[in-house]
């Protein structure tokens, strides 16, 4: 790999710097730029932190390649802690014991790629190899209840979970859907909670932008 320029190495410690008083989010950040690209290190001292359209292909595999998916228009009316008919089996008392339990905006159609996770890693290294903007990749809650309806098919089961960001008190959550025998449930996570999403075929779900 080339010798770092000035400016670059000045962008790695500014966002360093950024973080390193976020244990998680430092280690993270660490990570990613020890496992990057010459490519993937050209974008990012560009400046660019939008969704990667090629994420790694060990961590990340994309299971909607031919496929045309989209959550349709939502009037954010619909949050996950009343949402019992659709998870009929439970609903983490967490979603109101957090005070998550709150209307959002509008939201236009939304097209949506699925990933398997074939790696262990923990929900923010995921999140932050589709991108270093986590804003982009959330949904709400009422989008996450309607792909659930909608898109029932999609969801993986014998076990395993599908996972959606969502972003509630200035602060980003995972909404973890799986669907045991007596019906889907839900349950929530900070996205900062510290184990690995090994030993199975997770999924992941994120606007295609």
């Amino acid at each position: 790999m080339k010798t770092l320029s000035n400016t670059g190495l000045g962008l790695i410690k500014a966002t360093i710097e950024r973080v390193q008083n976020t244990k998680s989010l430092f280690g993270s950040a660490l990570k990613k730029l020890v496992n990057s690209s010459e490519e993937d290190l050209t974008n990012f001292l560009n400046g660019n932190s939008g969704i990667s359209d090629k994420p790694d292909n060990r961590i990340l595999r994309l299971l909607t390649i031919d496929k045309n998916l989209v959550i349709k228009a939502t009037t954010g009316k619909r949050f996950l802690a009343n949402a019992k008919s659709t998870f009929k089996s439970y609903v983490d008392s967490n979603f109101k014991n957090w005070k998550l339990d709150r209307t959002s905006h509008a939201t236009p159609d939304m097209p949506v790629n699925v990933y398997e996770i074939v790696a262990d890693e923990t929900f923010i290294q995921i999140f932050e190899l589709l991108s270093n903007d986590l804003d982009k990749l959330c949904f709400t809650q009422d989008q996450i209840e309607e792909f659930c309806l909608t898109h029932h098919d999609q969801l993986v089961d014998d076990g395993y979970s599908t996972f959606f960001l969502f972003k509630e008190n200035k602060h980003f959550f995972v909404a973890c859907v799986s669907i045991p025998s007596d019906g889907p449930d839900v349950f929530v996570y900070g996205l900062e909670d510290d184990f690995l999403l090994g030993d199975g075929p997770h999924q992941l779900v994120v606007p295609k932008l």
